[in-house]
């Protein structure tokens, strides 16, 4: 359970700065 939520959280974060280096 843990590790998904890390998991999770490692894609939203590495979406959002991919998001960013686009715009």
């Amino acid at each position: 359970m843990w590790a998904m939520f890390q998991k999770y959280l490692a894609v939203i974060s590495y979406r959002q700065s991919n998001f960013e280096m686009e715009h």
